[in-house]
């Protein structure tokens, strides 16, 4: 069975988010910024709760902002801080053998 889980929004009002209280700081949106630039914006939304807390995707948020560019996002409306440390302990950047391996491939 297939359904509609959930709507992606789109918004160039940045002043409605807000950093989750306990959210880590990590700034790489420079480097987003750059990445963007260079091979445009991936459709990969920003997921929020109902607060319009940042729970994923701040660096990408700060990113749009920077680069004038609309911020599309999900609204998780029951996640919190426990959601956002799950989504982040996983995460893992690349190396340069990821970058090999790829190209190799």
């Amino acid at each position: 069975m297939h359904g509609i889980i959930g709507h992606i929004y789109e918004t160039t009002d940045y002043g409605k988010f807000k950093v989750l209280c306990g959210n880590r700081f990590v700034d790489h949106s420079d480097m987003i910024v750059e990445s963007i630039k260079s091979v445009g914006l991936l459709n990969s939304p920003i997921i929020v709760n109902d607060k319009y807390e940042i729970i994923d995707g701040q660096n990408r948020f700060g990113a749009c902002r920077k680069l004038n560019l609309p911020i599309r996002y999900i609204i998780e409306p029951d996640y919190g801080i426990n959601e956002c440390i799950a989504m982040n302990s996983v995460s893992k950047n690349w190396h340069i053998a990821d970058d090999v391996k790829c190209y190799a491939d």
